[in-house]
């Protein structure tokens, strides 16, 4: 029944009380009756305004009639009233309860999500920063290896260096093969000192895999925290959207409820008024339950919209914690990517040393092997070979005795004394490893 269909309501029943009041009941319990007023009333019941009702020349068997129609007509418009109000109520606040639970339970899974979708993404940024920080402390090892290489070379560079100044005073081409039986065997400790860096290397290539991919990683993270903004943001506003459209529906059935009350307080006022007269009395039983139908709606919907609104209202008070996320996880989104870069940053001033440095062991690599080959060189152009067993130690041996002297004689100048061991064997002035 609608609003304005009850405001008319109150508005007859109250024309119907004026009417019943003029019908005063005598001393002996009936009715000092006035046919034409009680017409009148059924008319104005019945919607009707322009029907007439005299009483010249009536006789009394169409008075009986007559009141006996307008009694029909009086209980035929309260069967379109009567025990139909307070089942709409019921349903109608049974509906919208259903919506502001809905939307409660909307507004919760919506955080739970959120929040949810929030941890993932910085615990994401936590695990590849921490993968960052533990490639850049794993390189340390690599730097304290690379280091503990440098300064090994260094003490062989110092030896050979010793050697060539050995060999530049030498005379005798036995002095001559035996010093560069030493170079050679100096020689051959760089090869296994850089032999090792294979592996070095793959720990290098393996460490720098893993940053990369935790950048890659990072980017694909903020491209899912954008999106997890942007569909919070779209949530709330949907929600608040829903949320005052229920406040609406609830405060339209307040006002509903209002007019119920009111109307059936109408209705009952008719009632009391019907009862006291036996022409309207068939009516009142009618009256009184239309007006307990009423206010019974009445009761049901201001009641109900109530606690529908406070269901609504904690929904929607509810999204102040999902716009309070939505502003901290910015802020700690911004503040966890500041760090990864810091992470990354701190990654990217380790491992370029390491990286120089494991280049130039590359370099001191083809360095040893120009070196070696002068000295076989060397030690052939006096009749000499070397080789070097298991353990690292030189045999030198002599291939021809005819020769013996000869080279030496002849002034030739070894390759090995014109070596340039600091150029070739030592490119670490400017690489500095921290240990």
């Amino acid at each position: 029944m609608g609003l304005g269909t009850n405001t008319d309501l109150q508005a007859i029943f109250g024309q119907v009380d004026n009417l019943l009041a003029k019908l005063p009941a005598d001393s002996n319990g009936g009715s000092s009756f006035n046919a034409q007023e009680f017409f009148q009333l059924g008319n104005l019941l019945n919607g009707s305004t322009s029907a007439e009702y005299s009483s010249t020349g009536s006789n009394g068997d169409q008075t009986a009639s007559m009141i006996k129609n307008t009694i029909n007509t009086v209980m035929s418009l309260l069967d379109k009233l009567t025990n139909q109000e307070a089942k709409a109520a019921q349903k109608e606040v049974q509906n919208n309860k259903k919506a502001a639970d809905e939307l409660k339970k909307e507004q919760e899974k919506a955080k739970a999500e959120l929040n949810q979708n929030i941890s993932n993404i910085e615990a994401q940024i936590s695990t590849e920063k921490d993968t960052v920080i533990n490639s850049t402390e794993s390189l340390t090892d690599v730097n304290q290896q690379l280091a503990d290489k440098q300064a090994e070379l260094n003490e062989i560079v110092k030896q050979i260096e010793e050697e060539q100044k050995r060999l530049s005073s030498a005379k005798t081409p036995e002095e001559k093969a035996a010093i560069l039986g030493n170079i050679q065997g100096l020689s051959a400790q760089i090869s296994e000192l850089v032999g090792g860096l294979s592996d070095l290397q793959e720990q290098v290539a393996s460490l720098s895999q893993a940053v990369e991919t935790s950048v890659t990683n990072i980017e694909t993270a903020k491209g899912n925290a954008v999106t997890i903004q942007q569909d919070g943001q779209m949530q709330i506003t949907q929600l608040v959207q829903e949320g005052a459209n229920l406040v609406t529906q609830n405060t339209s059935t307040q006002v509903k409820g209002v007019t119920n009350t009111a109307t059936g307080k109408a209705v009952e006022a008719a009632a009391e008024a019907a009862s006291s007269n036996m022409f309207s009395a068939g009516a009142a039983a009618k009256l009184y339950r239309t007006a307990n139908d009423q206010n019974m709606a009445g009761q049901t919907r201001t009641s109900g919209s109530l606690a529908n609104l406070q269901t609504v209202l904690q929904g929607i008070g509810g999204l102040q914690d999902n716009v309070s996320l939505l502003t901290n996880f910015e802020t700690a989104i911004g503040g966890a990517l500041n760090e990864f870069s810091g992470a990354v940053g701190s990654w990217n001033t380790s491992v370029e040393p390491v990286i120089t440095s494991i280049g130039s062991f590359e370099a001191v690599k083809t360095g040893n092997e120009e070196l070696n080959a002068a000295v076989t060189s060397d030690l052939g152009s006096l009749g000499y070979t070397a080789e070097i067993d298991e353990d690292g130690n030189v045999q030198i041996t002599k291939e021809n005795e005819e020769n013996k002297g000869s080279d030496n004689e002849q002034g030739v100048v070894l390759q090995t004394s014109e070596f340039d061991v600091q150029g070739k064997l030592n490119p670490f002035e400017k690489v500095k490893i921290e240990k």
